[in-house]
């Protein structure tokens, strides 16, 4: 797969770069105030929806950053080409080697990319982490730490999400698995559903 330099700027640019800065700004936000009462935060604690200690925040980040980037990210990389602010790649997603075992549709695909990306980062993460014998981090640190781990992890999915939303072979149709784009594909095949009647005269 041939990549024009315009398509490696908008992956370079806008998929990895900023990706990667918005989610470090933003998780980094979402730490401090999710944990800002802690003086220190503890490696485990209790399983909760609130996740608050390191080890579980970052299982829940793993599992739900690459989710929401590709539920979010494949609408918009989808507009972009078709407002021509980034030409599509002329090939369908299973011609290309890293994108062919994703689903067609985006549900399924965030699935995919969250499960996927947890299985191979999250062994490593955790790993270090035990490795270096963290017991708890100042709240200072924990937030440097949330937001360095979430904006690596959003480079790293990001393009790959925005790769698959420019293939050709997908349309709105298929990522939300309704009727917008099946209807317009219809028409153009079959015509105008409604005809006026023969002149009479004829």
């Amino acid at each position: 797969m041939q990549l024009s330099a315009e398509q490696r700027r908008f992956l370079i640019r806008e998929q990895i770069i900023g990706s990667g800065v918005v989610n470090v700004l933003a998780n980094g936000v979402i730490a401090w105030i999710t944990f800002r009462s802690f003086a220190l935060v503890p490696m485990w604690g209790p399983l909760s929806w609130k996740q608050q200690s390191i080890a579980w925040d970052i299982i829940a980040t793993t599992f739900c950053l690459p989710w929401l980037t590709c539920m979010v990210v494949t609408p918009l990389v989808r507009k972009a080409t078709r407002e021509g602010k980034v030409a599509p790649i002329p090939m369908p997603a299973t011609e290309v080697a890293v994108l062919r075992w994703l689903p067609t549709r985006v549900v399924l695909r965030s699935f995919v990319v969250s499960w996927g990306t947890a299985a191979l980062i999250l062994p490593p993460a955790i790993g270090l982490l035990l490795l270096l014998d963290v017991d708890a981090l100042t709240l200072a640190a924990f937030v440097s730490l949330k937001a360095l781990f979430s904006g690596v992890l959003a480079a790293l999915v990001t393009p790959l999400i925005a790769l698959y939303a420019m293939t050709s072979v997908q349309s709105a149709a298929v990522d939300h698995g309704h009727s917008g784009g099946s209807e317009h594909a219809v028409g153009s095949r079959m015509g105008p559903i409604w005809r006026s009647p023969p002149d009479a005269r004829q």
